[in-house]
């Protein structure tokens, strides 16, 4: 079978396969960057898209597809971004549960939601002890509330 998924024509936008890439569409969304998914055959596409995020198959037409990304390449990009640099030293469960913080922001997640997010049961304290730590080095941090916990910068202080 012949798919017509392109390479990118901006390298801002991270073409990912659905849902094989699910890990990898995580990490394009925590550094903000915005997401063409190409959904696999016999695959529904994800339930939530976000506004930096479209998807299409492999069969669109090569027209369809290069529209998407030209859209998606003007699309602003959520507020709370990790620098690539940064993303690529941390592990699959930190940027899992950065993912979710900075989607709640300003708002906390919850406690369950975030152990949801890391999978493992009591590896929750040490994921967040070791963002806590990498969050420093770009002037956030996350603070504890009740119940869950938020996602805070210097310039949000």
């Amino acid at each position: 079978m012949t798919t017509n998924v392109p390479a990118p024509v901006d390298a801002r936008v991270a073409v990912l396969r659905w849902p094989r890439d699910a890990t990898a569409r995580v990490r394009a969304r925590a550094t903000g960057t915005p997401r063409l998914l190409v959904i696999e055959p016999c695959t529904g596409p994800p339930f939530d898209c976000a506004l930096d995020e479209d998807w299409t198959t492999t069969t669109a037409p090569p027209a369809d597809v290069a529209a998407r990304l030209a859209a998606l390449a003007t699309r602003p990009s959520r507020r709370h971004r990790l620098p690539f640099a940064l993303a690529a030293e941390l592990d699959d469960a930190s940027i899992a549960v950065y993912d979710l913080l900075a989607e709640r922001a300003p708002r906390p997640a919850s406690f369950q939601s975030l152990g949801d997010a890391v999978g493992a049961a009591g590896e929750l304290a040490a994921t967040v002890r070791r963002l806590r730590h990498a969050l420093g080095t770009i002037g956030a941090d996350i603070v504890t509330v009740v119940g869950g916990a938020l996602l805070v910068s210097a310039r949000g202080r």
